[in-house]
């Protein structure tokens, strides 16, 4: 990884590997002797010592000036009008030693599966990535509870796990694929099979964030096959007009993603239909190649098959290719650009209305749960990795962390109540502790920090972190199987 704001901007050693998007991590005793059961213990109401998080929104406290730092703490404006985010007047070690103690309280916290409500994620098991990462109920993106009126009555009924189970059966592989089309898109059929008329609820593992500044996010898994049509739609109802894609097609030889936008090397005249969803590209906007950032641009647009082209919505793509699974991005520059990124959309629709006009296939009408979509606001901008929870909520929580910054509101609690928020919309969000460090490094970048000794101390900081975790885990299987065997 190489820390763009170190004294000599030299690279600093990228953080090694550890359990990927998919894997989530219990928490870790603060001591490293502590059985791994204390840790699942009851979940205290409110954090204490070092986080005071609570509510729907970052919590903000009244700034309360502290004692002046050490020589290198940073002395711009955004860390003179932020002196209650202290952790500079701390040693390196110390630093650390809180940041570990923060995320270990929030893993004891938020990682219980029984505090959350996952109905549709249960109820349609065929479209989660991942077995063990579902989406709040009552964040649920489409919400399940939206007044949006009707734009258009051209949808279809929608395809449903058959389609999946069908290639797993052995059916030809263009059951599973998207079909080319004639280069009259409208004319594309969908390919898949749909439900016999029935009112199946819109769905692909997704939550809104609202952290309280804009843009309002959605936190999704990168699709699967079977609810790709489901994703198209409410990219194209809700009119989403960004999407941030965080991970490879494939990494280490794994699946992480399927595309759901047009074929990079594909005729720009040629559309593709993911079940009653077109995709095609723009010719005056064609794809293109940052490969200073390793991002890659692809706007394109969307449409119901039998819709006419005068209902096309854009949506610009952007992939970002250089932040390795189970671990944090390549560079600090890259991040950055992705930061800029998002605040050059929100800049350029500040506050989003909602989209009174939206077709009623995007929302789901059942009662139960609701969120900012279906509120006076909208999200404009849908991250993505793999589960969509590690990288993703490293993404929009260090962009949170700067909007608060940016306003003088970063105080010591600022990161845990950021990630407290995140968790109650999204289970897992920010679920490694390289990932939770790399906050902080961010952040203390733009406090004008000189972060070179705090980049070169996370990986092995991390490291020892894990290694606790896991002593703590074996200590707990050993207590387990011992009091079993004590009652037989």
């Amino acid at each position: 990884m190489k820390d763009s704001n170190s004294a000599n901007g030299g690279p600093v050693s990228r953080l090694r590997s550890s359990p990927g998007d998919e894997d989530i991590q219990p928490s870790l005793p603060s001591n490293a002797t502590t059985s791994a059961t204390a840790a699942s213990s009851k979940v205290p109401e409110k954090l204490t010592d070092t986080c005071s998080c609570e509510g729907d929104k970052v919590h903000e406290e009244t700034p309360v000036r502290c004692a002046d730092g050490p020589p290198n703490t940073p002395t711009t404006s955004n860390a003179e009008s932020n002196s209650q985010f202290d952790i500079l007047s701390e040693p390196l070690e110390k630093q650390f030693d809180r940041i570990e103690k923060e995320f270990a309280t929030l893993e004891a916290r938020t990682m219980n599966p029984r505090q959350y409500n996952f109905t549709s994620s249960y109820a349609f098991p065929t479209k989660n990535r991942y077995i063990n990462v579902m989406a709040n109920e009552d964040t649920l993106f489409p919400p399940l509870r939206s007044p949006l009126a009707a734009r258009s009555s051209a949808q279809k009924p929608r395809s449903t796990g058959q389609r999946v189970l069908n290639t797993l059966r052995g059916s030809p592989a263009t059951a599973g694929e998207p079909a080319a089309a004639s280069d009259d898109v409208s004319s594309i059929k969908a390919n898949f099979t749909t439900a016999s008329g029935k009112n199946v609820p819109l769905y692909f593992n997704a939550n809104t964030l609202d952290l309280g500044v804009e843009p309002i996010f959605v936190a999704s898994q990168a699709p699967v096959l079977d609810c790709m049509e489901d994703f198209l739609n409410a990219i194209y109802n809700y009119e989403i007009p960004l999407i941030l894609m965080l991970t490879e097609l494939q990494e280490a030889g794994f699946v992480k993603a399927e595309r759901y936008w047009p074929a990079d090397k594909g005729s720009g005249l040629a559309g593709e239909a993911f079940g009653n969803m077109a995709v095609y590209k723009d010719l005056n906007d064609p794809y293109r190649t940052d490969a200073k950032h390793e991002l890659i641009w692809r706007p394109f647009f969307i449409r119901p098959c039998n819709a006419p082209k005068e209902k096309e919505h854009k949506v610009t793509m952007v992939q970002y290719v250089g932040w390795p699974d189970r671990g944090v991005p390549d560079s600090t520059e890259s991040f950055e650009e992705l930061l800029r990124i998002i605040a050059d959309r929100n800049a350029a629709n500040p506050k989003t209305p909602a989209a009174a006009d939206a077709i009623s296939g995007a929302s789901n009408s059942s009662s139960g749960g609701s969120n900012s979509a279906s509120g006076t606001r909208k999200p404009s901008v849908l991250v993505h990795c793999s589960a969509g929870i590690g990288r993703t909520g490293t993404l929009i929580g260090a962009y949170a962390a700067i909007k608060l910054m940016e306003a003088g509101k970063l105080h010591r609690d600022s990161i845990c109540s950021i990630l407290s928020v995140m968790r109650k919309a999204r289970f897992g969000m920010v679920q490694r502790i390289e990932q939770y460090m790399f906050l902080y490094l961010i952040v203390l970048q733009h406090l004008g920090a000189d972060t070179t000794q705090f980049a070169a101390r996370m990986q092995p900081r991390a490291d020892l972190y894990n290694y606790r975790w896991m002593e703590a885990q074996q200590a707990a299987i050993a207590a387990r199987q011992a009091r079993q065997q004590q009652q037989q």
